[in-house]
């Protein structure tokens, strides 16, 4: 009976120094830092009639952006005020779609040591599934720290 309890905690102290070994050891992911973001505007209609994914580092590019979106709007959208020496802002859209059903979403932002990296979802319907009859163009917009480095945008797989 002592050699099976002794035996019982011997393999107990075994495992517990390879799980503390693995997790001591770096990876690559270690490189990268989740930056907090802020979604500013977006909807199922931004007036954009091309896919584009693109980073604004200064308010001309933003209120033109907005101007597209407010095209068809009456109000219109409101800018927000934004100090682009600290932030950057990111444009998502999916282009014209035929019907609705379609979005698009940023899911994270990660900075590493070369660049910003947008991870965003698209979400498709169902063909199978009753759609609103009309035109759409899914968008938006986010808002995250300026790190004055190239912003790379990564579809998440579905």
């Amino acid at each position: 009976m002592k050699s099976l309890i002794l035996l019982a905690l011997f393999l107990t102290g075994c495992g517990s120094s390879n799980v503390s070994e693995e997790k001591a050891q770096p990876t690559e992911l270690q490189d990268e830092v989740d930056l907090p973001f802020t979604v500013l505007h977006g909807d199922s209609n931004g007036n954009f009639m091309e896919r584009e994914m693109i980073a604004f580092d200064n308010v001309t590019e933003y209120e033109g952006a907005l101007s597209t979106v407010n095209k068809t709007r009456k109000p219109g959208v409101k800018a927000a005020e934004i100090d682009f020496s600290k932030y950057t802002v990111a444009l998502l859209t999916m282009g014209k779609q035929n019907t609705g059903g379609y979005t698009i979403k940023a899911e994270r932002v990660e900075r590493t040591d070369r660049n910003i990296i947008v991870y965003y979802s698209e979400r498709f319907p169902d063909p199978r599934s009753p759609v609103t009859m009309a035109l759409t163009s899914p968008w938006t917009m986010i808002q995250f720290k300026n790190e004055k480095m190239p912003v790379i945008f990564v579809p998440l797989l579905n």
